[in-house]
């Protein structure tokens, strides 16, 4: 058993959503949205949320460019972060030798460790990273909370040890 579920990947998101719209809004060099991509320890594969904002995906490139498939660059971001435990720009910037084919040199994916990583893309760089991490703080509240709730109720471990 995991804290780390798709439900609680999805409330995130959920709460974050007021503030990345109002990011997005301002701080983009045209698209009002991102596509958001979440994993980690728990989760069998990553969450990922593309914003109403951003319309139809086949919608894109002509919009936007041939480089504007956001899902896969906010995924690519984040398997970055997920793989070494750093943010995408930073890996890119302070320890390029990080870097496997196919990852991209775009900033938006955030870590502390390898256990969970958030991916944003679809404005500025700063802006899918400021998102990433407003995500990903989110859900170490919701697991912080959920633990919380254990404990409140008597619980002294996670999940059922036959006791």
């Amino acid at each position: 058993m995991s804290l780390l579920t798709v439900d609680l990947v999805n409330e995130a998101i959920d709460l974050a959503l007021p503030s990345v719209r109002a990011i997005a809004k301002r701080h983009t060099w045209s698209p009002e949205g991102v596509a958001i991509v979440v994993g980690g320890v728990g989760l069998d594969e990553p969450v990922e949320h593309v914003m109403e904002e951003l319309g139809p995906e086949d919608t894109w490139s002509d919009r936007w460019g041939e480089h504007s498939d956001f899902r896969l660059y906010a995924r690519k971001k984040m398997e970055v972060s997920l793989r070494t435990g750093r943010p995408s720009g930073e890996v890119v910037a302070d320890a390029p030798w990080l870097l496997e084919e196919g990852d991209t040199f775009w900033q938006g994916g955030v870590a502390e460790d390898t256990s969970l990583a958030v991916g944003a893309s679809g404005i500025y760089g700063e802006a899918d990273e400021a998102i990433a991490w407003i995500v990903w703080n989110i859900i170490r509240m919701l697991c912080l909370l959920a633990i919380r709730r254990r404990r409140d109720a008597g619980d002294k471990v996670l999940g059922d040890f036959g006791q």
